[in-house]
């Protein structure tokens, strides 16, 4: 028990956090959040962390490049190489650590978003397309797959 564990937390102290935690209003804010989750299209796997705390653990294991290193003779991920930071940053945070430990995209939803953004960037290189601002370009292709699955 906690209580075994740590010296600041009394059986008195577990008990009514154990209370609290299972009173019938507990259950239905947790229920309201299971719900609300439920919508999430496109879940992040960053657990707890911010996406300051995960840019920073994302440079140190070579998925973007950092401030102070070039691009060139980066180790970039397939999943980030030549995007723009925000659609990087978005992606890596819906990715999670194959068995080698490289990131990959699980989510069947996230893959198509990638799919847009690679035919995308395509164009855009191609110069078959402009963005009017590369900040809006993942904003544009989330919607874009929304209309294609119906959900408007």
């Amino acid at each position: 028990m906690p209580y075994d564990l740590y010296s600041y937390i009394t059986k008195d102290i577990w008990k009514e956090f154990v209370k609290i935690r299972t009173s019938e209003e507990a259950e239905e804010i947790s229920e309201k959040a299971r719900q609300s989750q439920s919508f999430n299209i496109y879940p992040h796997h960053m657990g707890q962390k911010s996406y300051a705390e995960m840019t920073s653990e994302w440079q140190r294991k070579g998925y973007i490049p950092s401030v102070s290193s070039s691009s060139e003779g980066s180790s970039a991920s397939t999943i980030s190489s030549s995007l723009p930071s925000r659609t990087c940053l978005w992606l890596l945070a819906r990715s999670k650590p194959d068995e080698k430990g490289n990131p990959y995209l699980p989510d069947e939803g996230t893959q198509k978003v990638k799919e847009n953004i690679d035919e995308w960037k395509r164009k855009q290189d191609e110069g078959e397309f402009v963005p009017k601002s590369l900040n809006r370009m993942m904003s544009y292709l989330v919607h874009l797959v929304r209309l294609k699955k119906g959900d408007h």
